[in-house]
């Protein structure tokens, strides 16, 4: 399944946080860490303060779910 046939992004093309936790069935606070972590690619919005406004793009959230499904299939012997 691609992100893109789950919710229809904004018009700038960009996913929340919480739209790509969804999506990837994990809590918010996972997404963050995969983030933070630099597993997903993501744009910070947030030009001050202390909070962030992650947006991410549904090809870098793709990239990151293809690569763990091909994870998964080699843990079970399937190629």
């Amino acid at each position: 399944m691609k992100l893109e046939e789950v919710k229809k992004p904004d018009r700038s093309g960009l996913y929340t946080l919480k739209e790509v936790a969804e999506f990837m069935g994990v809590s918010y606070e996972t997404a963050q860490k995969l983030v933070k972590s630099g597993k997903i690619n993501a744009v910070n919005l947030a030009m001050t303060g202390k909070k962030s406004l992650w947006r991410i793009r549904a090809e870098d959230v793709q990239k990151y779910y293809n690569q763990i499904q091909i994870a998964i299939n080699r843990s079970k012997g399937i190629d």
